[in-house]
């Protein structure tokens, strides 16, 4: 049911912009296809990015700087497009100050606010056993009542653990060395999306999955060494 519920959702928001460009703004249908069709290889793309990416821990870290860096780049040449397309005219130095417009803009609206709501939730949820090395990021777990909640996701002293948003209730912790990951993919372009936990009725929607996953089979392997 949520597969149409979204097919029905990106296609009322299509409808409904194409409806308001060409009616209110009077926007040609070739401007708007383009415009459509770059928003939708943008979220294609960053989809991908946030999928298949295995970043590391410094641009783990700095990832909400990225996230404002590419919502800036897309409005950049999505503007730019749709400004030649009118002016039938593709400048290259029009395309370098829409992006030195943009990027920044972008950097400031999206990033800051991504950054800022990830703060918020941390400080709600925050643990007593956290610390420096510790890696939590906005997460959505499902349950095996297929009941999603979304909250974040803590990497923490050998434990991995998930706090809710709406109440900051721990929903789960488990010893790393209870979690067989398995990464789990979209029903579009079966791109990765989350991991499920020991088991497969439990799943985790997460940006990066792989990196979790690396993390996660590496402190399973200190943990068996250390043991041994």
């Amino acid at each position: 049911m949520n597969k149409y519920i979204q097919i029905l959702t990106v296609t009322v928001f299509i409808l409904g912009m194409y409806l308001l460009l060409s009616l209110y703004f009077e926007t040609s249908n070739l401007s708007i296809a383009a415009m459509i069709g770059l928003g939708l290889l943008g979220g294609i793309l960053s989809r991908f990015f946030i999928g298949y990416v295995i970043p590391g821990r410094l641009l783990f870290h700095y990832r909400f700087i990225i996230y404002g860096m590419g919502f800036g780049l897309m409005i950049g040449l999505l503007s730019f497009v749709t400004t030649s397309i009118k002016d039938q005219s593709f400048v290259s130095q029009d395309l370098v100050k829409w992006l030195l417009i943009s990027v920044p803009l972008g950097l400031i609206s999206n990033g800051t606010m991504s950054y800022s709501m990830f703060r918020k939730l941390k400080k709600r949820t925050a643990n007593a056993t956290e610390n420096r090395d510790s890696i939590s990021d906005f997460a959505i777990y499902t349950d095996s009542e297929y009941k999603t909640v979304r909250g974040r996701l803590v990497l923490c002293n050998d434990k991995l653990s998930f706090y809710s948003a709406a109440n900051q209730e721990s929903l789960f912790e488990m010893e790393i060395i209870d979690v067989n990951p398995v990464i789990k993919k979209s029903k579009f372009m079966s791109i990765p999306n989350g991991f499920s936990l020991s088991n497969e009725t439990k799943i985790l929607n997460v940006a990066f999955p792989y990196y979790w996953i690396k993390l996660i089979m590496a402190e399973r392997k200190n943990d068996h060494t250390t043991t041994n």
